[in-house]
């Protein structure tokens, strides 16, 4: 986790000028920090006193403060009434770097206020300001002509359901971006998510999608997502799960899961804007789905333990990838263990690792490893990325002479163990003899299983037993064309007559 995080800062650094449009919703957010220290005589309320007052962008605009917080460019299509609030929001966009140029100025409009009360950073009681109603084509149809669409890889609409994302808005936008092949990212709230024609990505919490899907009862988060693209036809759904995490379920049948990161929860406002800003800088600046989820799960892990609405900022990361280093090396550098030291020593002391988070997650996988390509490098990668530490169960010479016949495996077990030490992701490997790995797993309990996707969920060998544990099955989807088999059948074609 701690090389691809890094390696995703170096590439965000490298395309600081790119530029992101977000359109939506614009709220502002506003602070009354003070204390409780009696009971109102007048009523049976606590007396507040007052003793701080800030103010913070939301919606839409929180989307676009935590793209810039990420090192990225971010423009602003939105409106604000002609009164303070709307003056303060746009003091905040000019201090921030960010662009209002494309902002209406409504008369008849009031600007969406939150204000918030809080003691100890507890949350009292929130206040609402607000003149919902539909956007009319007159007050935004000028301004949105003078869009320059050609500057934007990615355009996130922030839909918050307070009249600014009309149907007719919405189908305008979706044209501009399929005419200019902009990926699309919806943040919805319409309980309709017919509402938003072909996104390239919707990213519903699970309530959400729950209520537009009409689910009665409770089913799998990886089906709520697959249901998303299915029922809506969207090409990708990515469900946030609260402190379970998030799913993505691809139309091409890419499934990732990622578990949440948070060490310690003050305040989730925000972080669901948090992760559609870190996707889309994700996208914008070429990382796959998987690196998308991670800087977002990174993110949206720092800004909850932060007091109200606050993005995530460029430091953040930085922090946590060093420390996430140095941790790093706090590990264990014999890789290879025997199974009983590894429950009997390894085990206990990760479980206590609390650098790595409340509970540390355990990912297991095993194979042959025989000749090691990179199919097997991305795939170790992207388990390891599930959690924190991973495991991998490492067939010896004679199971694999007994499964795939005389000749196998080529390389040695101490071979193969040598090469796959020299893996980042790798930080323990236990050999076995056994015809499958299930006594490894059911020792070591892991919380997350982990195989190829040429294998079936239900075949998996210790699958039930893990689920049963309160762990999770995961399936990777394997890079084409590279196999042990093929890459042998290959040299023995071109060389074996030589």
């Amino acid at each position: 986790m701690a090389h691809q995080l890094n390696q995703i800062l170096k590439l965000l650094k490298k395309h600081q000028s790119n530029k992101i449009l977000v359109i939506g919703d614009i709220i502002l957010d506003k602070y009354i920090f003070g204390e409780v220290q009696r009971v109102s005589p007048e009523a049976p309320i606590v007396v507040h006193r007052e003793q701080k007052v800030s103010y913070s962008l939301g919606g839409a605009a929180n989307v676009a403060l935590n793209i810039r917080g990420l090192s990225l460019n971010a423009d602003l299509f939105g409106r604000v009434g002609s009164d303070e609030s709307g003056a303060k929001v746009r003091g905040l966009l000019k201090k921030h770097g960010i662009g209002d140029h494309q902002l209406v100025e409504q008369q008849r409009y009031a600007t969406i206020l939150k204000t918030r009360v809080l003691s100890s950073s507890q949350q009292l009681i929130r206040l609402d300001t607000e003149q919902t109603g539909e956007w009319q084509a007159s007050d935004w149809q000028s301004s949105f002509d003078q869009i320059d669409w050609s500057q934007y890889k990615v355009v996130v609409v922030s839909d918050y359901q307070k009249g600014t994302v009309t149907k007719e808005f919405y189908d305008l936008i979706a044209r501009q971006v399929e005419t200019h092949s902009i990926k699309l990212i919806v943040d919805p709230k319409f309980r309709d998510f017919g509402f938003y024609q072909n996104p390239y990505l919707i990213t519903p919490n699970k309530k959400e999608a729950t209520i537009a899907l009409s689910l009665n009862k409770d089913i799998d988060d990886m089906e709520i997502a697959s249901k998303l693209v299915s029922d809506f036809g969207v090409k990708n759904a990515l469900v946030t799960l609260g402190g379970k995490g998030m799913q993505w379920v691809g139309k091409d049948g890419e499934s990732i899961y990622l578990p949440a990161t948070a060490r310690e929860v003050y305040d989730v406002s925000g972080a669901g804007d948090t992760v559609v800003a870190s996707i889309a800088v994700g996208l914008s600046v070429g990382l796959d789905h998987q690196s998308c989820l991670i800087l977002a799960n990174e993110s949206a892990g720092s800004v909850v333990a932060k007091v109200g609405t606050q993005p995530i900022e460029w430091s953040d990361l930085v922090e946590k990838s060093n420390r996430f280093s140095a941790n790093k090396n706090t590990l264990s550098t014999k890789k290879q263990i025997s199974l009983n030291d590894f429950c009997e020593k390894a085990l206990p002391k990760i479980r206590n690792k609390t650098e790595l988070g409340p509970s540390p997650k355990v990912v297991f996988t095993n194979g042959c490893f025989d000749i090691l390509h990179a199919g097997h490098v991305e795939y170790l990668q992207k388990a390891k990325a599930l959690g924190d530490i991973l495991v991998v169960g490492l067939n010896h010479d004679e199971t694999i002479t007994r499964q795939k016949g005389e000749g196998r495996p080529i390389n040695s077990y101490e071979d193969r163990l040598s090469v796959l030490s020299a893996l980042g992701a790798v930080d323990y490997i236990v050999g076995f003899s056994e015809e499958t790995p299930i006594d490894l797993i059911q020792k070591i309990a892991p919380d997350y299983l982990v195989k190829g996707s040429d294998w079936k969920e239900d075949e998996i060998v210790g699958g039930d037993f893990v689920k049963k544990s309160g762990g999770y099955v995961h399936t990777i989807e394997l890079k084409e064309g590279r196999s042990t088999t093929t890459m042998i059948e290959k040299i023995v074609k071109t060389y074996g007559e030589k």
